[in-house]
């Protein structure tokens, strides 16, 4: 999602997102495939130690799940791309955020309200 205060990091992420595309359609003739996950805000332990507790409660607001991946869940989406099951997959862009940017940017203050009646 467009963010003003990451231009640089997010137009990166695009430029990563369009070569993956790219690179899945010229190497496809050689049976090569190419797919990419975005992992959202993962538990790590990097993650857990720098995080602010008001930031952590401010963008779990917005995951549907409302909360933080798993580390071994965004291995899952990896290994998936790796193996055998998705031998007829190429070109993707597999998002594993719990649904983070899926709402209404409106959803965190919206379900914290449904959540008191």
């Amino acid at each position: 999602m467009p963010d003003i205060s990451q231009v640089s990091y997010g137009t990166s992420k695009a430029a990563i997102n369009y070569l993956t595309k790219l690179i899945a359609v010229h190497e496809a003739r050689n049976n090569i495939r190419c797919n990419a996950v975005l992992p959202g805000m993962t538990a790590t332990d990097a993650v857990e130690k720098n995080l602010t507790g008001e930031f952590r409660d401010l963008f779990l607001r917005h995951i549907p799940f409302n909360r933080m991946g798993k580390p071994e869940e965004i291995a899952s989406a990896v290994v998936y791309f790796a193996s055998d099951d998705s031998l007829y997959t190429t070109g993707q862009i597999l998002t594993v955020s719990g649904g983070f940017g899926l709402a209404t940017p409106l959803y965190g203050d919206l379900a914290n309200r449904t959540n008191r009646r």
